[in-house]
């Protein structure tokens, strides 16, 4: 059974950071300009105000995300790639942007993905986020925007090149709907634990069936 946790930097397990070395630079084979290969670990400054999703399948690591709200601190490279400086005061204090998505290759064909991402959605709407922000390679667009995120520019990322920046209104639950997102689903299940939303709960919720279905 997998196991859906957060973490905030105070208690994010090492083993996060070893994962996300496994996954793209011995798997993958990704260029990362943070990657510490003496420790064999994926870490940068983002990691000092971060809040993570992970996946555990029998205690160890299979999946994770790393999730920075602005108001928190800044975005680092991001505020350019994703044009954050454009946001109002208002709007910054709201948004928050994905990085750091990465799943075992043992657990990519499964609903893990899917349940992951509905987590950090119920994480965000648990802590007052309207906007994520986040980037993708153009062969994955069209998955993110099954999920709800819209296209909003190319950019060049430093590690990755050409990548497609998109933007995702957690509230904007009608279009949510309209398209059959599991957000949809992660919305409705939020729902059912105010006022006193705890993610253990929703974890749990989340073990007992499979999410929605994408559709094409």
């Amino acid at each position: 059974m997998y196991a859906y946790r957060d973490f905030t930097s105070a208690n994010c397990p090492p083993e996060l950071y070893a994962f996300r070395y496994k996954v793209y630079v011995e798997e993958m084979n990704r260029p990362q300009a943070d990657a510490d290969h003496e420790r064999k670990i994926i870490k940068d400054k983002l990691d000092d105000t971060a809040h993570h999703a992970a996946v555990f399948f029998q205690n160890e690591i299979v999946a994770c995300m790393r999730v920075n709200f602005l108001r928190e601190g800044s975005a680092g490279k991001y505020n350019e790639l994703y044009g954050l400086k454009r946001l109002s005061p208002a709007e910054a204090a709201n948004a928050s942007i994905c990085t750091r998505l990465m799943v075992d290759k043992a657990h990519r064909n499964r609903h893990v993905t899917v349940r992951m991402l509905q987590f950090i959605y119920v994480y965000g709407l648990k802590n007052g986020i309207r906007s994520c922000f986040m980037d993708c390679n153009k062969p994955l667009q069209r998955f993110f925007e099954k999920f709800g995120y819209r296209y909003v520019t190319d950019a060049m990322h430093p590690d990755y090149g050409r990548v497609s920046v998109m933007r995702l209104d957690l509230l904007d639950i009608d279009y949510l709907r309209s398209l059959r997102s599991p957000f949809a689903e992660a919305y409705d299940i939020a729902q059912r634990y105010l006022p006193h939303l705890k993610m253990a709960d929703v974890a749990n919720d989340f073990c007992r069936s499979a999410p929605t279905a994408l559709h094409s």
